[in-house]
């Protein structure tokens, strides 16, 4: 069964994919760890979420591009009675934010008790193992008091690409395709004066992981970074709930209730290195421009480089080492120039 209300959302048929958010997206879709209803794939800006009849606040962070989309993840399961989804437009009563539907959560009013609940997943290879523990208390007088009180603790782990197959390279070159860098750690070396006759990695073949792999003789003497290996496929997210309801009857006519929430996420997405690289121009303002051995400061058109795939010039990001620094790869350049030594 679900364990939260997003799952639960997922066996309703007219609440589509498109248009929602899931609270674990991160490679190509950063959502902040939102979980959003779309009914009949018009998204969450024109599907109206309701808490017991009521608007509740929407998220705070603006990943949904609008002000009206709701966290339905920051709704404790235990806390909810029954769903209500209304899957006709009702735009004439609450407004264009229903055009799509409503969905109205509906609390319990009368719990009385202790209910805890611990869950523990983990996936068939590995990775996104996943972790929960709620507790909820309800009190009454059995007439006219009643008090509801529920917090939840989740963690989710990551998923990197690495740990499946199907990210865990990004290069097939028998169809061409290639999203490999050529700058990698350690760093590749080209000669500027004979650029064409002298490179290398000083690691190559071998090439020393994460950052640096030979695909065999297409790379050699160079190494390449593939950068598919360290894509976070799902985020590391941990979310702390609490919610409390009470009401007070005072006769057939009259009752006072209320109902709080708060909820506290930390989502940690990891974008996979970017290689600081003479293929990234850097605009003129950019502070680095101004700053050597990068952009403004080498030399337009300098040496063999000009014209070719390497070419190098001003606003392009790269570092030139020169003889005598002592980052200067003088064993490896005389090794290049002296291969039968």
């Amino acid at each position: 069964g679900a364990t939260n209300v997003e799952q639960l959302m997922q066996t309703i048929g007219a609440n589509a994919s498109s248009g929602a958010l899931m609270a674990n997206g991160a490679s190509g879709a950063t959502t902040g760890s939102i979980s959003s209803i779309s009914l009949r794939g018009l998204s969450s800006i024109r599907t109206l979420v309701l808490l017991t009849g009521r608007r509740t606040a929407p998220y705070g962070v603006g990943f949904t591009g609008d002000s009206v989309s709701v966290d339905v993840g920051s709704i404790p399961l235990a806390m909810i009675d029954r769903v209500e989804v209304l899957k006709d437009g009702a735009s004439a009563i609450y407004g264009s934010d229903a055009v799509a539907g409503v969905v109205n959560f509906i609390l319990r009013r009368d719990y009385v008790g202790g209910e805890l609940q611990v869950d523990a997943g983990d996936t068939q290879h590995g990775g996104a193992a996943s972790k929960r523990a709620a507790l909820t208390f309800g009190f009454s007088d059995g007439n006219r008091f009643n008090l509801m009180l529920s917090g939840s603790l989740q963690k989710d782990g990551s998923l990197l690409g690495s740990e499946r197959k199907f990210a865990s390279v990004g290069y097939n070159l028998a169809l061409g395709n290639d999203t490999t860098s050529f700058h990698t750690f350690p760093a590749n070396v080209l000669d500027v004066a004979t650029v064409n006759d002298i490179g290398g990695n000083p690691s190559a073949p071998q090439c020393q992981l994460p950052f640096a792999i030979s695909r065999g003789p297409v790379d050699d003497p160079f190494c390449v970074f593939d950068p598919s290996p360290l894509v976070t496929l799902l985020p590391k997210t941990e979310r702390a709930t609490v919610m409390a309801s009470g009401k007070w009857t005072f006769s057939d006519a009259l009752e006072a209730f209320f109902e709080a929430s708060f909820t506290k996420t930390k989502t940690r997405t990891v974008i996979q290195p970017v290689p600081f690289s003479f293929l990234f121009a850097l605009p003129p303002n950019n502070p680095l421009n101004n700053l050597a051995p990068w952009n403004g400061l080498y030399p337009a058109g300098y040496g063999a480089l000009t014209g070719t795939p390497h070419g190098l010039g001003s606003a392009v990001s790269t570092i030139l080492l020169q003889p005598g620094t002592p980052f200067y790869p003088t064993a490896l350049v005389q090794s290049l120039q002296n291969p039968g030594d």
